[in-house]
């Protein structure tokens, strides 16, 4: 599954947004969210992070994040992945409930998670960093970094300690940690003894299945100390008869010793003339040891030398093509201008074209327009007679002068115009107090609605005064809606904005009640009107039974033919004006193509000359392309690359190299003539060594003598005493190990029950102290090698990151080659402030490649600020370099620095105008929808 990247976002009363809809975000390249402090900027990241983790990014309150006087706020955020795959998340916040947020997931329209904990667990599980139990710091370090936040980390990798502290929350570490110090605290209750977990790092998993053999152990010596006790006492009843004989031997063992002891000291003095002689062979050794160590070391740096050199004639081929470059640079210059030229003729072409392609829809165009002037007389014509013929209706209505006077009040009453019929009439008086009862009973309810906005802007108001005056009296004023703390100016700020609400609000109060006095006179009128018109038409419905209508039969019969042909004459108009619309596209653009060649001094019987050029500029425009083309592919062929750019930098490399394989060429002259100086000293090497060896046989030999005699010696001494002393000790030992077999049965019982409950917690210990280290080098490992493959791209001197594990914690180098081909080690505190931006963007890039994050988006809050001018030039270039390389997918950067414009793909403005509204601008073409 792909990396998922930012499509849409929705906030509904966030503490300035109270509707914004960020939308059509680009996918891929840079986006700028760019608007003056204050204008709600840091609010969307803050709410993008919020929907990911439900946390606030800041010392943010949860709840502060709703609208000053809004019950509840809504953050809607959209992710799509790369092979379609979408997420949506709805995150609702209280102001006032102590449960703050509720939270909904959606994943292809369907539901998958609902409430905070499966919220985030599947989160964590769909951008696939399960394995760390709280991911609100990894997205803080990776994806969405606040503002100061780039400086704060380089200056944790200045410090060995706190880097490692970084990398290790990074990944999750601080989780195993208090894994294994639960488990050294953890005891075992087995039959009514208690055992403690030993600690991990010192006991072995073989101790405990070590104590089942002890008893086994015991048993077979209590046995056999029994079967030596009885062949003992039985040898000492032998022993009193051997006493006298074994005063003699005694005696004749003293005279042994005597003599086994003047062999002794005589070997002893040999042995240390002997030791005397090695210690000065072995010095001696010790330091042709060195040489030969020089020598091996010597003779490996030559050959990686020689190595090294046979690369040198492709290295100069390479560099070689520097000219090659120059040449493809002036090709393209004199391409862009012809390519102009070419775009100017085929605008010129174009407008031939046009007017060819116009030419018959301009002439009919003609002839419709004279057709309508003469329908349109006609239609006057008609219109005259049709006047004439109701003139005449009219004075026959004359005769109905009773019911006529009384229509006429209703007319007048009700604002409605005579049709002629006394019932078509009779109808829409009827409908029109119908529409009056409706209007009566609409103003009264706009009247209750009236009422209660008056009082919902007064209670705002009052809420306005409030905030002010506690802004006004505080010693230490916070923002009412942030409520981070105020400098002077945002007071001053705050304050103007809250005396321009209070202003507004009360005008607003103000045109309210004026429009319910319009409203309360309005259906005054509209009751008197009903009452009125009621009375009269009980009068019209008694009068209109006698209406005779059969004299105006005729004269009605004679107006609808008349109305017949106007309408048909109406029909034809409409018609010819509908198709002189059509054309008018068509003959603006005839006379546009006409203006056109007019003001470049052409006309259409030029088109073949025009067409000629035309031809040649486009022949001319090939052969440059072609030797364009051919010229690349001959520096990517010799190069091997795909791409002009990476073939740019291998030459530029090659250049470097060149210098360094020179450096090595002399290098190796001098390693050769090393060599052979210290082939002769190795010579007297190997005598010392068989001098050595002879000696070491003879000490050894000597040793061994020594050995026998003390041992012989010794043996006579005890062998006095040890038949006296073996009876006591073997009763003794009987008695004491028949004690200990009762306690040893016991302890083996309940040690064998424990047994395999203690194995199985050592062993998870060990294999979780285990996997943290190798976890642990291994992300060292790769963020070392993805670290240096991002910080060569974007540039700088340093090229080359080297993280080494020390004692103290990850010491931080970077690497690069001086002007004599050596290569210089600097540490991140030794770096200017641009270079520590840098170095701390390459570890926040290297660590979504290293976790394998599926976010495929980098968020920077207001990254260029409180920094000096060195720092914002070279950060500005890293996030023109971010965009060049696609080193992070889709980059949103939210600033209110202008410069930044220019090194980004897409711009967003926002704005606050007066009354608290924001406003979004769109810069640049594909720049994202937003909807304030």
């Amino acid at each position: 599954m792909g990396r998922y990247t930012i499509k849409e976002l929705a906030l509904t009363n966030i503490t300035t947004h109270s509707n914004t809809r960020l939308t059509e975000i680009p996918r891929r390249g840079s986006l700028a969210i760019i608007g003056p402090n204050g204008a709600g900027k840091s609010s969307i990241i803050e709410s993008i992070y919020f929907a990911l983790t439900l946390s606030p990014l800041g010392t943010r309150n949860t709840r502060d994040l709703v609208s000053w006087g809004r019950e509840q706020g809504k953050i809607t955020l959209v992710l799509e992945s790369d092979d379609g795959d979408e997420i949506k998340s709805i995150v609702y916040i209280k102001a006032r409930d102590r449960r703050a947020k509720e939270a909904y997931l959606f994943r292809q329209g369907k539901t998958i998670a609902t409430g905070v904990d499966s919220y985030k667990r599947e989160m964590a599980k769909l951008l696939g960093i399960r394995s760390v139990r709280d991911y609100d710091d990894l997205l803080r370090l990776s994806a969405i970094i606040p503002q100061g936040g780039l400086q704060e980390i380089a200056r944790e990798m200045s410090k060995p300690s706190k880097f490692r502290e970084l990398v290790e929350k990074s990944i999750g570490l601080p989780d195993y940690k208090r894994a294994v110090e639960k488990l050294e605290q953890a005891t075992l209750e087995v039959d009514g003894y208690t055992f403690n977990i030993p600690r991990i790092s010192s006991v072995h998993p073989a101790m405990i299945a070590s104590r089942s053999k002890n008893y086994k152990r015991l048993v077979e010596k209590i046995a056999d100390t029994r079967e030596n006790l009885e062949k003992i006492r039985k040898e000492i009843k032998n022993s009193i008869n051997l006493k006298e004989k074994l005063e003699d031997e005694t005696k004749r063992l003293q005279a042994l010793a005597d003599r086994l002891k003047n062999e002794v000291e005589e070997l002893s003095k040999k042995q240390q003339t002997i030791a005397s002689r090695l210690e000065s062979v072995k010095q001696k050794i010790k330091l042709l040891g060195r040489k030969k160590d020089e020598y091996e070391n010597a003779k490996r740096e030559l050959e990686e030398a020689r190595k090294a050199l046979q690369l040198l004639p492709r290295v100069e081929e390479v560099a070689g093509l520097h000219d090659e470059f120059t040449r493809i640079h002036e090709l393209r210059n004199t391409i862009m201008k012809l390519e102009y030229n070419k775009k100017e003729l085929e605008s010129i072409l174009e407008n031939l074209k046009t007017i060819e392609e116009n030419k018959s829809y301009y002439e009919e165009y003609e002839g419709l327009a004279e057709e309508y002037d003469k329908l349109e007389n006609q239609r006057l014509q008609l219109a005259s007679e049709k006047s004439s013929l109701e003139k005449e209706v009219e004075n026959l209505n004359k005769q109905r002068e009773a019911i006529n006077s009384i229509m006429d009040q209703l007319s007048l009453l009700l604002n409605l115009k005579r049709t002629g019929s006394i019932e078509e009439d009779y109808e829409w008086i009827n409908a029109k107090l119908k529409e009056l009862e409706r209007d009566r009973d609409e103003a009264r309810r706009k009247l209750e609605e009236l009422n209660r906005e008056e009082s919902s802007i007064a209670s705002k108001i009052e809420e306005a005064k409030k905030a002010l005056d506690a802004i006004i009296s505080a010693t230490q004023p916070k923002c009412p809606v942030c409520g981070r703390h105020l400098d002077e100016n945002s007071k001053r700020e705050i304050i103007n904005r809250l005396e321009e609400s209070i202003v507004n609000y009360s005008n607003k109060l103000k045109n309210l009640k004026n429009e319910r006095l319009r409203i309360e006179q309005t259906l005054s009128i509209i009751e008197d009107q009903l009452d009125r018109a009621k009375a009269l038409l009980n009068k019209l419905s008694l009068l209109k039974e006698s209406l005779n209508t059969r004299d105006l039969e005729e004269k009605k019969r004679k107006l609808a033919d008349i109305e017949r042909r106007y309408n048909e004459v109406e029909k034809r108009i409409k018609e010819v004006g509908a198709r002189l619309l059509e054309l008018e596209e068509a003959v603006r653009a005839y006379h546009s193509a006409l203006d056109n060649l007019e003001k470049l001094g052409l006309d259409p019987s030029q088109k073949v000359e025009i067409e000629a050029r035309y031809r040649q500029l486009t022949g001319e425009l090939e052969e440059l392309r072609a030797e364009h083309d051919s010229r690349i592919r001959r520096i990517l062929e010799i190069t091997g690359k795909k791409r002009l750019e990476d073939a740019l930098v291998e030459v530029e490399r090659a250049r470097k190299l060149l210098v360094e394989l020179k450096v090595k060429a002399r290098r190796a002259g001098e390693l050769e003539e090393k060599i052979r100086e210290l082939e002769s000293e190795l010579v007297e090497l190997e005598e010392a060594e068989s001098l050595l060896s002879n000696l070491e046989e003879e000490y050894m030999e000597i040793e061994r003598l020594l050995s026998e005699r003390s041992e012989e010696l010794e043996r006579v001494r005890e062998e006095k005493e040890n038949t006296a002393r073996e009876l006591a000790k073997i009763e003794a030992t009987i008695e004491h190990l028949e004690e200990k077999e009762g306690e040893l049965k016991k302890e083996l019982e309940v040690l064998s029950k424990a047994k395999s409950k203690m194995i199985t917690a050592i062993m998870a210990g060990v294999i979780i102290k285990d996997t943290q280290e190798k976890l642990l080098e291994t992300t060292r490992q790769e963020l070392e090698s993805a670290m240096s493959e991002i910080l060569e791209k974007f540039g700088l001197a340093y090229r080359e990151v080297e993280i080494d594990n020390t004692q103290e914690g990850f010491e931080v180098y970077v690497k690069t080659i001086d002007d004599k081909g050596r290569i210089r080690k600097a540490q991140v505190s030794n770096l200017s402030g641009g270079e520590q931006t840098a170095l701390a963007l390459s570890y926040v890039l290297a660590l979504q490649r290293v976790l394998a994050i599926k976010l495929g988006f980098l968020i920077l809050d207001e990254p260029t600020s409180n920094l000096d001018s060195e720092r914002r030039s070279t950060l500005i270039d890293l996030i023109s370099n971010l965009a060049n390389y696609d080193l992070a997918g889709q980059l949103i950067i939210v600033t209110h620095h202008e410069e930044v414009i220019d090194s980004v793909d897409k711009t967003c403005r926002i704005e606050r105008l007066g009354g608290g509204v924001l406003e979004g601008r769109l810069l640049g073409p594909g720049s994202p929808a937003i909807k304030l």
